[in-house]
């Protein structure tokens, strides 16, 4: 069992796994055009970006756009820049900044659109850190801007166990595994790990590991209108039709996912 294994690998294997910038980004797109009457923004800003390879896909899309990724970690922003940032051409390359910093500190720049997505803002387990940060998303946006978070829930999504699905990386395969490790019911925390195994060879055990309070959608829709926000949307996912605007959830449903949005 290996317990530490190149980090070059361990992000290229998450990337692989869990991330679609293209899909996020036309879903941004749409997200904008549904609530600002077919208008279209410009100015991104990634929260909780790591590798922050949204970003660099985001300012292939138009030569007008513009994206900033925000996080703390100095081990995927170093990843990213290897393998996101460099490839870039010169003019995309000045449309593409990284600010090392916490993301409830407001910046001085305003945006069109912030994102927070693969649920990082769960790692704020007191109400008054996640009003702190979502008051910071606010100040932040400007004059017409969406906050864009996924969310998960629905009383599969924390069955202890493991989930699990082929990953193809090169020439190699592997295995990714979602764990659900534990689940606190009095105070909604939860501990989850990704391990990765190469088919055939080696597992790469809690390549990574969140700590987590898991918030209820009434809590952050009021959270959010506390915050400032006029109003906010849900989008469920559906299988035939992708994410439709939802007024009430899917009793079917035993694990779901969904995109809050924030109308400023």
């Amino acid at each position: 069992m290996i317990n530490f294994f190149n980090e070059q690998l361990k992000y290229a294997l998450y990337e692989a796994s869990v991330q679609d910038p293209e899909f996020d980004i036309e879903l941004f797109y749409r997200f904008y055009k549904d609530v600002f009457e077919g208008e279209k923004p410009y100015r991104l800003r990634e929260d909780f970006c790591g590798t922050f390879w949204l970003c660099t896909e985001w300012v292939k899309e138009s030569a007008r756009n513009r994206a900033v990724g925000v996080d703390i970690g100095t081990e995927p922003i170093k990843y990213g820049m290897t393998h996101h940032y460099e490839p870039l051409t010169e003019s995309q390359k000045s449309r593409v900044e990284i600010v090392k910093q916490d993301v409830r500190v407001a910046t001085r720049e305003k945006f069109d659109l912030i994102a927070a997505s693969n649920f990082s803002y769960n790692i704020f387990k007191k109400r008054a850190e996640i009003l702190s940060y979502f008051k910071s998303v606010y100040r932040s946006l400007g004059r017409q801007g969406l906050f864009v978070m996924d969310h998960f829930g629905g009383p599969g999504s924390v069955d202890i166990g493991k989930e699990r699905k082929k990953v193809k990386l090169g020439s190699k395969k592997y295995v990714y595994s979602w764990e659900t490790h534990s689940y606190n019911a009095l105070t909604s925390e939860a501990l989850f790990y990704i391990h990765f195994k190469e088919q055939k060879g080696p597992k790469f055990e809690k390549a990574f590991e969140y700590d987590w309070r898991l918030w209820s959608i009434p809590e952050l829709r009021d959270l959010l209108a506390e915050a400032g926000f006029k109003k906010s949307i849900i989008y469920w996912e559906d299988d035939d039709d992708g994410f439709i605007e939802a007024e009430k959830s899917d009793p079917e449903d035993d694990q779901w996912m969904v995109q809050i949005v924030g109308v400023k």
